[in-house]
């Protein structure tokens, strides 16, 4: 093969190489995805940062959990986080999605958000709703210590998805590091 440089090595397949700054360099996925696009975030949602790529690819139908937990398995090498996304929830097909950027991420404090949540939830929820946040109720714990590990994060993540894919949710697919 003298003049032909031949690239056999799997690639990202259609679209998925638009969500990374640099194409797709050395990514790769050898799983099989079922029919879906990218979503580009819209213009008229409010955005932080100027849109510059897809914000996700998103399947046009639900998956199973073990497509989940096959694209998990292959993050280091495809860069792409899988996620269950829920339509009925938020319409993520339509773009109504403001993605930070990731330099962003250590302006952002888990227990804050969960402080807000549970205050939000609070100020809505009918007396009867407190069952659901005993024994704590009204005032949100905080975070909770952190434990020894029972089990293997992979398998443990791969097993919840499959419960949650079990609702017919989305596959939607995010460039990410880690």
């Amino acid at each position: 093969m003298d003049d032909l440089d031949l690239d056999l090595r799997e690639r990202l397949p259609g679209d998925l190489p638009k969500l990374f700054p640099d194409g797709d360099a050395d990514r790769a996925l050898s799983v099989a995805l079922p029919p879906g696009d990218v979503v580009w975030p819209d213009p008229g949602f409010p955005q932080r940062q100027f849109i510059r790529a897809p914000a996700l690819w998103l399947s046009d139908d639900p998956v199973d959990g073990s497509l989940w937990a096959r694209v998990r398995a292959e993050h280091a090498r495809s860069g792409l986080w899988p996620v269950l996304l829920d339509e009925s929830d938020q319409p993520w097909a339509a773009g109504q999605i403001a993605p930070e950027p990731v330099a962003e991420i250590g302006n952002y404090d888990s227990a804050a958000f969960m402080y807000e949540v549970w205050s939000d939830f609070a100020e809505q929820a009918a007396p009867e709703d407190f069952k659901d946040l005993e024994p704590y109720g009204r005032h949100c714990p905080g975070p909770a210590a952190a434990g020894p590990a029972l089990d293997d994060p992979d398998a443990a993540a791969d097993r919840h998805a499959r419960v949650l894919a079990a609702r017919g949710l989305s596959l939607g697919l995010v460039a990410v590091e880690r």
